[in-house]
């Protein structure tokens, strides 16, 4: 049985260097590339069909953070993976908490790529009721406490994770 991925990607060159990445990471992947973002209606469809990841390339439009917002509505199951040409935190912020489950950009490591499509079918089937656990290991007076503060308020707003900080 194959795994289904939907790319997502008005940026063409992006879209075909990740279809190419990760067909030739495993055989058993169906990799099916759009070069225009979904409506709706299209999203609701192809979940219907079944799921295995959707992947939604970002660009200066912000009708792709909307394709990640609609997608955790109709498929909140399906993990959903964020990709840019730009390495900003801050739109790593803003796709996840659009609710994109995991971010990457070119290249396309084959290591991360290997580790993303392991982890796909544990992601499966998973809601937001499942809960975000980190550890931060660090020493008196490193700042470790000031990171964790500052993830847990970014967190807040993404797909009503309610953070609970231990000290």
């Amino acid at each position: 049985m194959s795994l289904r991925i939907l790319i997502y990607s008005p940026d063409v060159e992006v879209g075909r260097l990740l279809a190419d990445a990760l067909r030739g990471e495993s055989p058993r992947l169906d990799v099916q590339l759009s070069e225009r973002y979904p409506t709706e209606r299209e999203i609701e469809i192809a979940d219907q069909r079944g799921l295995g990841a959707v992947v939604v390339g970002l660009t200066a439009d912000p009708a792709g953070l909307q394709v990640i917002k609609t997608l955790r509505n109709v498929a909140p199951e399906v993990p959903t993976v964020a990709v840019s040409k730009a390495e900003s935190s801050n739109d790593l912020l803003d796709a996840m908490r659009a609710g994109a489950t995991d971010y990457l950009w070119p290249p396309f490591d084959r290591q991360r790529l290997a580790n993303l499509l392991s982890s796909i079918p544990d992601r499966a089937g998973r809601t937001k009721s499942n809960r975000l656990i980190c550890f931060a290991p660090s020493q008196s007076t490193d700042g470790a406490s000031t990171i964790a503060r500052h993830v847990a308020h970014a967190m807040n707003p993404v797909a009503g994770i309610k953070p609970l900080l231990l000290d």
